[in-house]
């Protein structure tokens, strides 16, 4: 586990990386710590709309109409309009009966699962669920197991062995924020069935990304009206910011009137509302074109990768990990990406576990051919001076 004795010493090594203060939109080229132009590939813009002329007029109109606070909890002092036609919105997107915005994905996994979770129940999490999931696990009380990455077999024989009075949760990333794989949403949905568990499905990092209209992995997995509850974001592919979770009414009622994230604090700026909702239009009239320039830059990427024999996931996503295995290593990798004008998420533990630490390049349809060949040529370099692991025995993440 990395401590503060760790984070001194790289900051002594001039190898430490993290909250990099940026300036200018997150765009294709970016200034970071005083870098510039510097390729961007730590941001989750996977379709680059949050530096739309659009967006942001749709944020500074809203702003002009309802000022930039709603001032109060939603339970007491309401929301604006547009935060109502948002959750009206998202709900009609993905054909469930209702919907409800939090000011994050991360408090709305919180307040889903302490609402809707009990002590007599049994959350079955996917170890490489990410952070929020656990932790909003923990909140509620409930028996909680976890099983190995995407084994399903090992999640059936705990369902199997259930031993609790209440009802099973299975709760899953969709596309996993830091291997970059993906959930076999219908295995998953065939098991919630059969064991009449109920299904929490995290799609963060898919929603706007995979699917024919950008619905996410349950619809590109042909379930998306056989999952129980979606929560997403805002924040990652419609490029605005604000969590939101889709269901059955019932749950979604639970949830809007018990859920202290929800009733306790107030909404997002009526700016990150009206934000969201132009989203959501782009989406609808740029999406399809914005993701097939997504896929094309991550296959020209994760194919160069394969090809240079880096250590990458067998999956190709927008969340492209280049293994490292080594903290000091994947710190010191960084640095030299960074001096060579790109930016990257390097992922050590407590991010990930120790032995795993990995740089995490975020890819979007904003990257042109001669920002991935460049970013090749670097990742070529590093591998043959050896600041880069290439493939052992068990080869693929």
């Amino acid at each position: 586990m990395t401590d503060l004795q760790d984070v001194n010493a790289w900051r002594e090594q001039g190898i430490y990386p993290f909250f990099p203060t940026v300036r200018g939109p997150s765009d294709r080229r970016v200034s970071v710590n005083g870098v510039e132009d510097c390729i961007m590939l730590a941001s989750c813009d996977y379709l680059g709309f949050s530096n739309e002329a659009a967006m942001k007029q749709a944020a500074i109109d809203a702003i002009t109409t309802y000022g930039t606070n709603i001032c109060g909890s939603v339970a007491f002092s309401g929301m604006t309009a547009l935060h109502k036609e948002l959750q009206d919105n998202l709900a009609a997107l993905f054909g469930f009966e209702d919907a409800l915005v939090f000011t994050t994905s991360y408090l709305a996994n919180l307040g889903t699962f302490s609402t809707l979770i009990g002590r007599d129940d049994l959350v079955l999490l996917d170890a490489m669920n990410h952070v929020s999931l656990f932790q909003a696990a923990q909140l509620t009380g409930a028996k909680i197991r976890t099983f190995p990455h995407l084994n399903y077999d090992v999640l059936e024989r705990q369902l199997q062995r259930k031993n609790t009075a209440g009802r099973a949760f299975i709760a899953t990333d969709g596309l996993f924020s830091a291997d970059g794989d993906l959930a076999d949403l219908k295995r998953l949905q065939a098991l919630a069935a059969q064991y009449d568990a109920v299904l929490i499905v995290d799609s963060a990092h898919d929603f706007g990304v995979l699917g024919p209209t950008g619905r996410g992995l349950a619809e590109h997995d042909g379930v998306l009206d056989k999952i129980d509850l979606i929560i997403g974001t805002m924040s990652k592919a419609m490029g605005s910011t604000g969590g939101f979770v889709v269901g059955r009414r019932e749950m979604i009622e639970k949830i809007r009137h018990f859920s202290g994230p929800y009733t306790s604090s107030r909404s997002f700026s009526p700016g990150v509302a009206g934000a969201s909702l132009r989203a959501l239009q782009l989406s609808a009239e740029l999406g399809a074109q914005r993701r097939e320039k997504l896929h094309e830059n991550i296959s020209m990427l994760w194919n160069g990768c394969r090809a240079l024999d880096l250590i990458v996931p067998r999956t190709p996503s927008p969340v492209l990990s280049v293994f490292v295995n080594d903290a000091a290593k994947t710190l010191q990798a960084a640095r030299y990406l960074m001096d060579h004008q790109i930016c990257v998420c390097p992922m050590v533990s407590p991010s990930v576990q120790q032995g795993r630490e990995r740089l995490r390049l975020n890819v979007t349809s904003l990257l042109e051919p001669d920002d991935c060949q460049h970013v090749l040529a670097t990742l070529a370099q590093m591998a043959e001076t050896g600041l880069l692991p290439k493939t052992y025995a068990s080869a693929d993440a």
